[in-house]
């Protein structure tokens, strides 16, 4: 009985899940809601190009098997004029590509998103059009080790509730996190006190991994400190500390804000 189950529940689902390289004709594509595809080195954009027709597209995502240790390219013409097009998308990974930069008006039509993986590419900044997504609820970023800054406006994404920003040694977070009010889990936190107060740290009760407090020479004392509620964040499995500047000789504020009560 349960081959027969699984059988049919194939059959039903070949024609919404499939391969892009397995696809029979324009009219399965048509069809399909789940599609994966094998990277390529070539921008994708032959590949990709018939996924215009592809109005009812739910997902899109990427295989790697080929280039384990190398980030392909893709096509400014696939980001530019096809990803757009797809107006359906609720999932889509761009995980692995060599991508430096994305035009800012690229998620504006893309309205459905609720994943967006962008791990271990190579861009520098989001686009601004990514604080249009208003139904966002993941957001992946790990591995992306170029990445140097977050929108501004990011705190719009009223829906999203995963943000991953792991091994992203070159971003400083700036942004009041605490204002997204559906944000469940933050993994691999960074925070530059210069433009955050303790108080908004204390408020993200739900950090994960490991987590960085740069720029600590602004804070006064250990009782501006203890805003910060550290001891509150279980999740955390790693705290970095880190003092810039002159300021970071005053041995007496270091001992306060180190003090067990504190941090």
């Amino acid at each position: 009985m349960n081959d027969l189950v699984n059988d049919l529940a194939q059959i039903a689902s070949s024609k919404l899940c499939v391969r892009l390289e397995e696809c029979q004709g324009s009219h399965m594509l048509e069809q399909s809601r789940h599609l994966s595809y094998s990277m390529g080195e070539d921008g994708e954009f032959m590949q990709l190009n018939p996924l215009s027709k592809s109005e009812q597209l739910r997902t899109l995502f990427p295989i790697n098997i080929q280039y384990l240790y190398l980030r392909p390219k893709l096509s400014k013409r696939v980001l530019d004029n096809i990803l757009p097009s797809l107006r359906s998308l609720r999932a889509l990974s761009l995980s692995g590509y060599g991508i430096v930069e994305m035009t800012n008006d690229l998620f504006i039509k893309l309205k459905l998103l609720r994943f967006l993986d962008l791990s271990q590419t190579m861009i520098k900044m989001l686009p601004d059009s990514i604080c249009k997504l208003y139904n966002l609820e993941t957001l992946l970023l790990l591995d992306c080790s170029y990445l140097q800054e977050l929108p501004l406006q990011m705190e719009a994404l009223i829906n999203l509730r995963h943000l991953d920003i792991s091994n992203t040694s070159r971003l400083k977070m700036l942004l009041p996190l605490s204002k997204l009010k559906s944000l469940q889990v933050v993994v691999g936190a960074k925070f530059l006190l210069g433009g955050l107060r303790m108080e908004e740290l204390g408020e993200l009760h739900n950090l994960y991994g490991s987590v960085s407090i740069l720029e600590l020479q602004n804070v006064v004392d250990r009782k501006e400190a203890l805003k910060e509620k550290m001891r509150e964040k279980n999740h955390v499995e790693k705290l970095s500390l880190e003092w810039s500047g002159s300021i970071a000789n005053n041995s007496q504020t270091e001992r306060d804000i180190l003090d067990k009560r504190a941090i």
